[in-house]
């Protein structure tokens, strides 16, 4: 990324979210980091209303070449009860 857009994406005007593992995993459920972030601009936009500022969220790529994700998909494991 060249320096200008690290610096616009990197200014005082920035929020940057980053998650802590204490598994060695390093996954997360994919539905909690979605409401996880959905709380946060809520927030931000509550914050913005009560001092009646009118505001517009963006995101930005941490690469050039646009957002990437990854996510797993697994069954989930039940027990189920013996008969």
């Amino acid at each position: 990324m060249s320096e200008l857009k690290e610096q616009i994406y990197t200014g005082s005007n920035c929020i940057e979210v980053q998650y802590y593992f204490e598994e060695e995993t390093h996954l997360m459920d994919a539905l909690v980091q979605n409401k996880c972030e959905y709380e946060l601009l809520a927030l931000i936009k509550e914050v913005a209303a009560r001092f009646r500022l009118s505001i517009h969220i963006e995101t930005a790529p941490l690469a050039e070449k646009g957002f990437r994700w990854r996510f797993k998909v697994a069954l989930k494991k039940t027990t189920k009860p013996a008969l």
